[in-house]
């Protein structure tokens, strides 16, 4: 089975979703968080945020 481009791209986001909210929760210094991830600082703090929400 093939997967196509636009799979493996909605996948790679996701997984890079989920280690971004792991090394969030590990506080991990931010830069190295964009340097395996690719998300920006503003980006971060609106995950870090939507985390926090959902534990309320």
């Amino acid at each position: 089975m093939l997967i196509s481009f636009c799979d493996y791209s909605i996948i790679l986001c996701r997984l890079f979703l989920l280690i971004a909210q792991m090394m969030l929760e590990e506080h991990e210094p931010m830069g190295k968080i964009q340097k395996y991830t690719g998300y920006t600082v503003d980006k971060l703090k609106e995950i870090e945020k939507t985390m926090e929400n959902k534990q309320h």
